[in-house]
């Protein structure tokens, strides 16, 4: 019996010792309530430029890093960008685990703003 007491409580100190790194990992995780404004400089504009016109070195090599020139972004195919914001596209890296759905979604429309095409919808 003592063997079994003793075993409880190394498992419960054990508990208690993990608690704290716990909650380190959750504060380490995605804030969803982060705008695509403050997304975008962080994930974005490193390719596509802080206004969406992309990086004039690679912009001929990559016509879809014009965010403000793009068939999607023109055309407002929200499901589609947020596929390939999540998921990758080509050079593009996904970000499924690194931003929430919401913050995803956010970022798919914030990137059809920047298309003068979809003026109106804005």
């Amino acid at each position: 019996m003592r063997a079994g007491r003793r075993r409880g409580r190394l498992q419960s100190l054990g508990a208690l010792a993990l608690l704290p790194l716990l909650s380190l990992l959750a504060a380490c995780g995605p804030k969803a309530d982060r705008t695509a404004e403050q997304l975008y400089p962080e994930y974005c504009a490193r390719c596509h430029g802080a206004d969406g016109r992309g990086d004039p070195r690679n912009v001929n090599l990559y016509p879809n890093e014009d965010l403000t020139r793009s068939r999607l972004t023109g055309q407002g195919a929200h499901l589609l960008i947020y596929r390939r914001i999540a998921e990758g596209y080509g050079p593009m890296p996904g970000f499924a685990h690194r931003l929430s759905a919401v913050e995803i979604g956010r970022l798919a429309d914030y990137s059809m703003k920047l298309n003068p095409a979809n003026a109106e919808r804005k």
